[in-house]
């Protein structure tokens, strides 16, 4: 097993990221020195509930933890090259940057979809943890990607937020597959009996 594939520690220690926005200068800096942009979005809209039941401390301190997970699993694969944001203000994600020389084609046909796997697992192996002592079952996370080569032509602002917006619409359906997914499997339990409740007058 790859070391970057290892699975994460056990005790993840909350983790302070920078917004999006404060980083968008070194975002646009690395992107003009080395052209090829790699984007790896985790939609973590799932979290949501987790203000309106148990208050925005709740809903923080699990993205905390779901920061501190992503980031022990992203730092061994790019030797701590790849920077890790929070989104946009009012919106429950994490976003990773890398930038690699445009020559670097294995980057696009092998890391990064090699992340975007290892983060799956990571999150499916550590998602009850995540929401300790909130909830017991994990909630679905969305990992998706991008990439996107330096077109002199256009703004790097400009590249790097389209982007952007297609990693996090890969990750979008990336969570609405798995929430599908555990639909039909929780009807398949219904259907064969599986499930059942126990009514109380």
């Amino acid at each position: 097993m790859h070391d970057s594939e290892k699975e994460p520690r056990e005790e993840l220690a909350p983790l302070a990221l920078p917004r999006l926005g404060e980083q968008l200068g070194a975002l646009l800096g690395g992107f003009d020195a080395r052209p090829l942009l790699g984007v790896v979005a985790v939609d973590a809209s799932a979290l949501g509930f987790l203000e309106a039941a148990h208050g925005g401390a709740a809903r923080m301190q699990a993205l905390a933890r779901l920061a501190a997970l992503v980031r022990s699993i992203a730092d061994p694969f790019f030797g701590g090259d790849a920077l890790v944001v929070a989104g946009e203000t009012g919106r429950l994600e994490l976003v990773i940057f890398v930038f690699r020389h445009a020559s670097d084609g294995a980057f696009f046909r092998q890391e990064l979809p090699g992340l975007v796997r290892a983060l799956e697992r990571g999150i499916e192996q550590g998602g009850k943890r995540l929401l300790y002592p909130w909830a017991r079952e994990a909630s679905l996370f969305g990992v998706g990607l991008a990439a996107a080569l330096r077109n002199p032509f256009l703004a790097a602002e400009t590249q790097l937020r389209a982007a952007l917006e297609e990693a996090r619409e890969d990750a979008t359906l990336a969570r609405r597959v798995r929430e599908r997914e555990r639909r039909h499997s929780f009807m398949g339990l219904l259907l064969a009996g599986g499930v059942s409740s126990v009514y109380e007058p």
